[in-house]
């Protein structure tokens, strides 16, 4: 596969277009297809982040995981990519602290965080949570805000040997997480409603001719929930 492919055909904004057989899932019944259409990039991105060998290289999700022993931070757990990361890591067997804003501890508990720590008391929660604890745990950040954070103050030693790295959605396509997780992961987890399309959808309108007020909505600022346009 060509890791630089940019064949509009496969593109988005469009009514028809044109999928990687080991990049797709079967939708079952019980999901519509805007719910659906939550999941893609999100679950890409976290499953990016969670498994593939150059960044967190975690074990992978199964329908019967078994406990690993080990924690997972993540920082935003109500946005789309913290969504689908936490799921993924209970799925694999990992325990969960998800950070959130208060407004969105419901969306947090849904996707099955075992912990939760509201983003203002977050270095003193955090340390709550671990010194002390014998836990050992991995982090996924969000977004950059994070680096505002004396987080040397949090998890202390822990903070030595720590290494940050981009995670770019689309690379998986390119390796064996993306057969993992579309293939062999997620269409039974989704059958079985093992797995939720979250956050939910806001649906700006149907047809392609909404798709500026879409951006716009996009643009404003929405939390917890995905923008989708809907065909």
């Amino acid at each position: 596969i060509d890791k630089k492919r940019n064949r509009s055909a496969e593109g988005a904004f469009q009514a028809y277009t044109v999928l990687l057989a080991h990049m797709a899932a079967p939708i079952p019944g019980t999901l519509s297809y805007e719910s659906a259409a939550v999941l893609p990039l999100g679950l890409s991105t976290a499953a990016c982040g969670l498994f593939q060998k150059d960044h967190l290289a975690l074990a992978y999700p199964s329908a019967a995981p078994k406990p690993m022993g080990k924690t997972l931070l993540v920082w935003g757990g109500s946005t789309s990519v913290g969504s689908n990361a936490i799921q993924l890591a209970v799925a694999a067997g990992y325990g969960v602290i998800a950070t959130s804003a208060e407004a969105c501890l419901d969306i947090v508990h849904g996707c099955q965080g075992d912990k939760f720590v509201s983003m203002a008391s977050f270095p003193v929660s955090f340390q709550k949570f671990t010194v002390g604890s014998g836990i050992g745990f991995k982090l996924l950040l969000q977004i950059p805000k994070l680096l505002s954070f004396n987080l040397s103050r949090a998890v202390k030693s822990r903070t030595r040997g720590i290494r940050t790295n981009f995670i770019f959605g689309t690379t998986l396509m390119d390796n064996e997480v993306g057969r993992m997780i579309y293939i062999d992961f997620l269409p039974e987890a989704l059958a079985e409603c093992r797995y939720a399309a979250a956050p939910d959808p806001h649906i700006i309108g149907k047809g392609l001719e909404f798709i500026q007020a879409g951006f716009g909505v996009q643009r404003k600022g929405v939390s917890a929930q995905k923008v989708v346009v809907s065909l």
